[in-house]
């Protein structure tokens, strides 16, 4: 699924901007009151490919790859709401920002700090869902409609923005909906894997090449391809079918230290010289007219 995706699962540099720049722009569109602006930071946050990463692990046992998600999205989230967190607060010093963040001036954006239920967990259920089939299918473009539909980098700004007005209480419902979005998309993707798993008799990661495990996943086309060649050519035959005839192995030449080759191959040597000087002798042609 790694290949499937865009988006690194594991901590980086680019990574980390990634979030940072993401949750800008989601930090601006709650300030504003602008759905626009939550939806573009949702589309340029890469958190679906460790939250990916992390399904895959659990299902195939990977502790390294679990390991590497885990990592990024624990320095990836912090990193992000920091980011928003010290944005805002210069900004609010600045006055450029409005002095309270109230509910009733964000209509638009409110649910985002809002107490969690029953259609925040299963928006991201299917959300997830969705983003799981979509890596392991042809249908990779449903992956933006995953990232617009949970809210993990809108939330987690929200938790830095509200920190950066001292509203607590706000920036503790944000973070309420970022565990539970998070925790619906693992979720989700967990059954999903375990589903298809044995539908699509994937072979184990962790299973090296031509081992038996790995071959358990993988089908014998060539003799599958055989057995069904077989079977029409003994429907041609009346319904019968021949038994297989056994080629004889043919017979291994032991060589013989007490038997000296060597005249046997100066005298076929000598004879093929000998036939091509006469070749050559019938080609050549002659003062009296063409060669025959």
């Amino acid at each position: 699924m790694e290949s499937r995706t865009s988006e690194e699962t594991e901590l980086s540099i680019n990574f980390v901007l990634f979030m940072i720049l993401a949750m800008q722009i989601a930090a601006a569109g709650i300030v504003l009151d602008q759905p626009i602006l939550i939806v573009g930071g949702m589309v340029v946050g890469p958190e679906f490919g460790p939250l990916a990463g992390i399904c895959v692990a659990l299902v195939h046992r990977e502790r390294q790859l679990a390991r590497r998600s885990l990592t990024a999205l624990a320095v990836g989230f912090p990193a992000g709401a920091i980011g928003a967190l010290l944005h805002g607060d210069r900004l609010h010093r600045d006055r450029r920002l409005p002095r309270e963040l109230l509910p009733a001036d964000h209509p638009l954006t409110g649910f985002i700090s809002q107490r969690p239920d029953f259609l925040t967990f299963f928006v991201a259920f299917v959300a997830g869902t969705a983003g799981v089939l979509s890596l392991t299918s042809a249908k990779s473009g449903a992956l933006v409609g995953v990232l617009i539909s949970v809210t993990t980098i809108s939330a987690a700004s929200n938790v830095g923005v509200a920190a950066a007005y001292g509203d607590w209480s706000e920036a503790g419902w944000a973070a309420a909906q970022l565990g539970v979005n998070l925790g619906s998309i693992v979720s989700a993707g967990l059954l999903t894997l375990f589903i298809q798993r044995p539908v699509l008799r994937l072979p184990s990661a962790a299973a090296p090449p031509g081992s038996r495990a790995h071959r358990r996943g993988t089908p014998d086309r060539t003799k599958r391809a055989r057995d069904e060649g077989g079977t029409r050519l003994a429907r041609a035959r009346g319904g019968r079918k021949e038994p297989r005839r056994r080629i004889a192995a043919t017979p291994r030449l032991e060589r013989r230290p007490d038997v000296d080759l060597r005249p046997h191959a100066r005298d076929h040597l000598a004879r093929e010289l000998a036939g091509a000087r006469v070749a050559a002798e019938v080609r050549r042609p002659h003062a009296g007219g063409g060669g025959l």
